[in-house]
């Protein structure tokens, strides 16, 4: 299963992203600052660097 997941470099968002891949997810995610996502150590399948609140950010994240 696929689950694309925004804010994950929210407090409670990285939370849920190491759950997610734990769980054997195909995990994608949508951050804002893609560096402190990284800092996480949590590997994703893909990092979308977009903003929810801008649409024209997150066209290439609903692609796959």
């Amino acid at each position: 299963m696929k689950v694309l997941l925004a804010g994950a470099t929210g407090y409670l968002g990285k939370f849920i992203a190491k759950e997610l891949v734990k769980q054997g997810y195909e995990t994608s995610v949508i951050v804002r600052n893609k560096k402190r996502f990284l800092e996480s150590n949590i590997i994703v399948d893909d990092i979308y660097d977009a903003e929810v609140t801008n649409p024209e950010t997150l066209d290439d994240c609903f692609k796959n």
